[in-house]
């Protein structure tokens, strides 16, 4: 038989007590734990609505809809609602909805209970909101004024003659017994109206309204070739395209910005620029040019629609991309404007409640590098302009005068104010431009012409057909060993031969060139072309065309 020494059953009783330790331990963390008490915060919840910082009055037997907000979408409330000496009413009890409406018949101050419940460890979490209950109600439906003079109308609910007290800062109070009241010469403010029935624990109703008298002041921002230019067509200042853009410091409040239009024309006789008034005749879509002695009043106005546009586009070639509109509302186009010659527009601002702000100018000069004869060029032209179903035809990236314009200096040629913008590059080296294809048309080939003689043309392409979109990439470099330069080169970058299935769906199949905005929601950024030269330089002012125009689609029986 074996004894163990003493010091070996000491040795054995603390290794009992020990286990026994660590065995209650996790006992006790199991419990917790399961019990949901171990470390688990109770819920948060608040109300959205009423709060102090919303209207908090309310007529009776009126709707007023309760609105919160908790931590947890695992949470079940219980809404109620109190009178002060009464005992609470509960108006939704265990439920996951995070609204109800009702209404009280008993005008008063009323406090709102909310409790949410986590459904699986039982925790809760309170808040409470006050609001009160008056047999006033407000006629006014409007809430912002555009007039120093505002009148404020109300009602007793029961039908019955009051006498009233009335402020509008909470401080002083003054008695009538009419049912409105008009104030005069308010300053741009926000104000807060309570009216209440004299000698009546009943609350005041409470009116919350903004006088603003002030019209809106615009920013506007003309675009030119370094900053923001639109698709980098043309040169500074403007290029052949601007885009105008405009900013109020009212937002939304924004209504209409009435517009004149003026040319600056150089004086023979003093060699001076003077600025002459400009109209649109009706007729023709043209500008004219009023006498000289003309004066602001003989100049008509033009109004923009501030609510649906933020910006325009204005051309030397062609009409602006936004309507306009004479006093009488009759709709015009912004004629195109001359290459050179510097203009101004005037901008007189009017908000939602018929205010007009202080006007501002905005000044360009549309100029380019070039004449129309050799305008460096990317757009995208088909080989027919009507296909049958199961038939092909085929799309070209047409790039004329693009790999003559990379070879040189370029100054603008019709700009008399401002002579230096210069370009120099020493060569096409690399192009990449991107393809929408429309979805449904089958791409049978894509075929690379050479585009710069003397060089070896190299040519790649990537497909991405979830979205549609073919990207390619086109290098010209010296030849090496083993490698051949072309001998001739046409004006084409790319050449896409799509065959439309029988079950292609719609009236309309395109290859267009786009941009990264026609694809900004599906993640991409770099989809606008793209040119340098030999030393990797970016050759700026060519004139990209992200229009996509399509071709006719008729089926194959009516061919």
């Amino acid at each position: 038989m074996h004894f163990m020494n003493r010091k070996g059953m000491e040795k054995l009783k603390l290794r009992g007590k020990s286990s026994l330790l660590v065995l209650t331990v996790s006992f006790i963390v199991l419990v917790l734990a399961l019990s949901g008490c171990f470390l688990l915060p109770a819920p948060t919840v608040h109300f959205v609505a009423p709060t102090s910082i919303n209207v908090s009055a309310y007529p009776v037997d009126q709707p007023i809809t309760f609105k919160w907000a908790g931590s947890s979408s695992n949470l079940e409330y219980t809404l109620s609602i109190s009178k002060a000496g009464s005992a609470p009413v509960v108006l939704l009890n265990k439920s996951s909805l995070t609204s109800f409406a009702t209404s009280i018949a008993t005008p008063g101050v009323y406090t709102a209970k909310i409790v949410a419940k986590d459904k699986t460890t039982g925790k809760e979490g309170i808040a409470n909101t006050q609001f009160d209950v008056t047999s006033i109600k407000i006629l006014n439906t409007t809430t912002l004024f555009g007039t120093s003079t505002v009148n404020v109308k109300w009602e007793s609910v029961d039908g019955k003659s009051y006498t009233y007290l009335y402020s509008i800062d909470g401080k002083t109070w003054t008695a009538t017994t009419a049912t409105s009241v008009t104030f005069t010469k308010l300053p741009d403010d926000n104000y807060t109206f309570q009216v209440k029935i004299k000698d009546s624990y009943v609350p005041a109703a409470i009116y919350k309204f903004q006088v603003l008298t002030a019209g809106p002041t615009l920013s506007v921002a003309v675009s030119d070739r370094t900053a923001g230019g639109f698709y980098g067509m043309g040169s500074h200042p403007q290029g052949r395209f601007a885009k105008l853009s405009w900013t109020s410091n009212q937002g939304n409040l924004l209504n209409s910005i009435y517009v004149k239009f003026y040319k600056y024309v150089k004086d023979p006789t003093t060699g001076l620029y003077v600025r002459r008034r400009l109209a649109i005749n009706p007729t023709t879509d043209t500008w004219e040019m009023l006498p000289a002695t003309a004066t602001f009043y003989d100049q008509p106005f033009y109004v923009i629609d501030a609510t649906k546009y933020n910006n325009m586009i204005i051309s030397a070639t062609g009409y602006a991309s936004i309507p306009i509109y004479d006093l009488s509302g009759n709709e015009l186009y912004i004629p195109p404007f001359e290459l050179g010659s510097p203009y101004a527009i005037i901008w007189f601002p009017v908000n939602s409640l018929g205010n007009m702000g202080s006007n501002t100018w905005a000044l360009f000069t549309l100029s380019a590098r070039y004449s129309n004869d050799n305008m460096p060029q990317m757009y995208v032209s088909y080989d027919k302009t009507t296909v049958a179903t199961n038939g092909t035809f085929t799309a070209y990236v047409d790039v004329p005068n693009v790999t003559a314009y990379a070879s040189g200096t370029h100054g603008i040629i019709n700009d008399p104010v401002d002579h230096t913008d210069i370009t120099s590059n020493n060569g096409l080296m690399y192009t990449q431009f991107s393809l929408a294809i429309a979805k449904g048309l089958k791409i049978d080939k894509v075929t690379f012409p050479n585009m710069v003689s003397g060089k070896v043309n190299l040519s790649n392409y990537t497909y991405d057909a979830t979205n549609g979109i073919l990207t390619v990439y086109r290098g010209f470099v010296d030849p090496t060993a083993g490698a051949t330069a072309a001998t001739s080169a046409t004006d084409i970058a790319v050449e896409v031969q799509c065959t439309v299935p029988s079950t292609y769906v719609g009236s309309l199949a395109y290859v267009g060139l786009i941009y990264e905005g026609n694809f900004a929601a599906e993640g991409y950024s770099n989809l606008n072309p793209v040119f340098k030269d030999n030393s990797n330089k970016i050759i700026d002012g060519i004139v990209t065309v992200p229009v996509i125009t399509g071709i006719s689609v008729a089926s194959s029986q009516s061919m």
